[in-house]
């Protein structure tokens, strides 16, 4: 499910802010066995309460694999994705399988060779030449595109042209001091535009990792960690026009977003 053609798939959970909060929480579904240990969660919070995950491992072949899911009263995504990216960050295949928002099948697949892309999925099937340079924005894949896509727009200028068309643009708005547990960290947030008719918001830590979601419209985003450590602040005035309260846990973060009134 998408809001608009091609917004990226973080923007799933904005779903969740339209639920009233005193309807009764759905449960947080349980990660598949298949799952490695040391891959990378976040959780999905509604009303602070987890709700879904979603995972991200690399492969000893640099195959980027995703796990995505969530739970909205029986409704929500489950899907797989994997991704290849080549050295400049641009995404060179992309294969999803799984349900959608609406437990419909989804499959979706991407392809780049000798300078030709072509993709399918149940709104598409498109084939594009001169397609060199050129980011795959996809339909059915989870939020790990947008940490993809930040990631290749620092690698390459701070803008890219997009298939199946349009153009994103990457601009730096601040940096944030982390610590929890004698450790320090630091989270810079972007600004992506040419994805949406708004900007959509990204922390990124001082790798370029992904660390944490920003949408004015979502109630709370999370990265899953072990025990709470540490909270340390709120920023009362990002882009997004929300109150934003971040939590350190144990080198895992939460990041919890409320419109403003």
């Amino acid at each position: 499910m998408k809001f608009f053609p091609r917004t990226l798939p973080l923007l799933l959970i904005a779903i969740f802010a339209i639920v009233p909060a005193a309807h009764p929480q759905s449960p947080s579904p349980v990660l598949p066995p298949d799952i490695p240990n040391d891959a990378t969660v976040w959780t999905f919070l509604t009303d602070k309460s987890p709700s879904g995950q979603d995972v991200v491992w690399t492969t000893p072949d640099g195959a980027i694999h995703e796990f995505f899911q969530f739970n909205d009263r029986g409704r929500g995504p489950k899907t797989y994705t994997t991704y290849r990216v080549d050295r400049h960050g641009i995404v060179t295949s992309v294969e999803t399988h799984g349900v959608d928002y609406m437990k419909n099948s989804v499959t979706e697949n991407f392809s780049f060779a000798n300078g030709e892309a072509a993709w399918k999925n149940q709104s598409e099937n498109g084939h594009q030449n001169n397609a060199a340079g050129k980011y795959f924005v996809d339909l059915d894949g989870g939020p790990a595109n947008a940490s993809l896509l930040s990631q290749a727009l620092l690698k390459n200028g701070g803008k890219l042209p997009l298939l199946p068309g349009g153009e994103a643009s990457l601009r730096e708005l601040k940096t944030i001091s982390v610590e929890s547990g004698g450790k320090k960290a630091t989270a810079t947030l972007y600004q992506i535009d040419g994805l949406d008719f708004s900007p959509t918001y990204l922390w990124l830590d001082n790798q370029h990792n992904f660390f944490a979601s920003v949408s004015a419209t979502v109630p709370s985003f999370s990265r899953a960690g072990d025990g709470l450590a540490e909270s340390f602040g709120a920023e009362n005035s990002s882009p997004a026009k929300a109150r934003a309260e971040v939590v350190a846990m144990n080198w895992r973060r939460v990041i919890i977003y409320t419109p403003e009134v």
